[in-house]
């Protein structure tokens, strides 16, 4: 039965859960990272779904979190424990060696931040803070006051507001000390930018969408559901068609997502990965597949799909792109999300005790095998 192992799909070979590497005749080296007895298949922060992560990934750096008890860290030689309590952890990120990660204190949720080094608190009061984000030293989350949310900055020393209190806030998210987030208005939400001294609004969107950040572009999904990008400077589409589009992602330059696709019946539908290289829009998926969990970092890009002749929710297929083609990783019972960082794919698949591992995939040379067609 799939669910008592990971299957890794074609050429690639089936591991046993001893801990060990392993790589396989297709160059795909697959290390099992814990050995544990439960690892959470998912944390659920009622606050902001996109950033309730247990697991994150920052080049060979892993952070996940243990039975919402235990942080854990991985430099991709050794693991250790870097915080316990008998509290409620949750939406665990990471940047480099810098961890950040919200935590009830006293029934109040709390950010918390380790630097490689020690453990302190970076949020204070008692209003619940939520949805940390880290790139570097400087972080970003939400506070709750007054019955609204606003988007606080730690600049590695002090904790200070840096929305202007007009409005509620959501989907904050930082690179560098650049900082994009969503913000509440009369006539609908308007996206809003801070270079670390003023904020600006960017656009303005008649419904939440998702935003993401990279450096001073900024991107996110249109009104008519079509991806839209700001440079610093000016916006423009960079989607084709009248085709829902939805779930964008940015590293540098390259901006992927997501769009739908729909049978003549309307009973069923799916989703084609597509990528923005800085000039043109490539297709990089082509089969009737439903996809999730799109990422992209530098040049890789990682997604899943889920075959039609499978349930949805109890089969996923990983697949990677190295800038020229599409590889298999794995397939593995369960609806679960890689995570990605440089050419490092980490993902959680069952055990033969039926319990949740950590894997990391890596590949050591280029192959032309289980291409994506």
């Amino acid at each position: 039965m799939v669910g008592k192992r990971v299957l890794l799909a074609c050429l690639i070979a089936i591991f046993i859960f001893d801990g060990s590497l392993l790589a396989d005749s297709d160059g795909w080296v697959i290390r099992q990272i814990t050995n544990s007895g439960y690892i959470a298949a998912s944390s659920y922060n009622p606050w902001d779904y996109d950033y309730s992560s247990d697991m994150a990934v920052s080049g060979k750096n892993i952070v996940w979190i243990e039975l919402n008890k235990r942080i854990m860290f991985s430099d991709g030689s050794a693991v250790r424990q870097i915080a316990s309590s008998d509290n409620f952890f949750l939406s665990v990120q990471v940047s480099g060696n810098n961890v950040v990660w919200q935590e009830y204190i006293d029934y109040t949720l709390q950010i918390f931040l380790w630097d490689g080094n020690v453990i302190k608190q970076i949020s204070s009061g008692t209003n619940d803070c939520y949805a940390p984000c880290v790139s570097g030293k400087n972080v970003v989350w939400l506070e709750y006051s007054n019955d609204a949310s606003q988007v606080m900055f730690w600049d590695g020393s002090t904790a200070r507001q840096i929305s202007d209190g007009t409005g509620s806030c959501a989907r904050a998210r930082i690179s560098g000390s650049n900082v994009a987030w969503i913000q509440e208005a009369e006539s609908g939400e308007q996206i809003m930018f801070w270079d670390g001294g003023a904020v600006r609004q960017i656009a303005s969107i008649s419904y939440y969408s998702e935003v993401q950040i990279c450096g001073t572009n900024v991107v996110w999904v249109g009104n008519d559901g079509q991806i839209i990008l700001w440079d610093g400077q000016t916006t423009r589409q960079i989607s084709n068609g009248s085709a829902r589009n939805g779930n964008p992602k940015i590293s540098g330059k390259n901006i992927v997502w997501l769009v739908r696709e729909d049978d003549s019946s309307g009973l069923r539908e799916w989703q084609q990965v597509m990528l923005w290289n800085g000039k043109s829009v490539r297709q990089l998926t082509f089969n009737l597949k439903r996809k999730d969990g799109l990422s992209v970092s530098d040049n890789n890009i990682v997604w899943v799909e889920h075959p039609s002749d499978a349930p949805y929710q109890n089969l996923s297929l990983i697949y990677y792109w190295d800038g020229k083609a599409a590889a298999m990783v794995a397939d593995m019972p369960g609806r679960y999300i890689p995570y990605l960082s440089g050419a490092n794919v980490v993902f959680k698949a069952l055990d033969e005790n039926y319990d949740y591992q950590i894997f990391s995939a890596y590949r050591h040379s280029k192959s032309d095998s289980n291409r994506n067609k």
